[in-house]
């Protein structure tokens, strides 16, 4: 069994206007932001591989940055299912 968990960085923190002054504090965010999904992305794999494992379920997981639908047709070759 296979877990994939991808994390769209364009969903996480949308490109938008910042006001002048302010480029500094929009950067710490966005790290935050992507640091928690991050964080949240690898609890999930955690949760999925201990679930199977429970289970009597081989598992492997991969985590990936980018276009969920992207990511998802280039991972779907190794998938039974989706």
């Amino acid at each position: 069994l296979q877990g994939l968990a991808v994390l769209d960085p364009a969903q996480v923190s949308p490109s938008e206007p910042v006001p002048l002054g302010a480029g500094e504090f929009k950067r710490a965010r966005v790290e935050a932001l992507l640091l928690a999904a991050t964080e949240h992305r690898a609890r999930l794999l955690r949760d999925f591989v201990q679930q199977a494992q429970t289970a009597g379920i081989a598992a492997a997981t991969r985590a990936v940055d980018g276009d969920p639908s992207h990511e998802l047709c280039v991972h779907a070759r190794r998938a039974d299912l989706l």
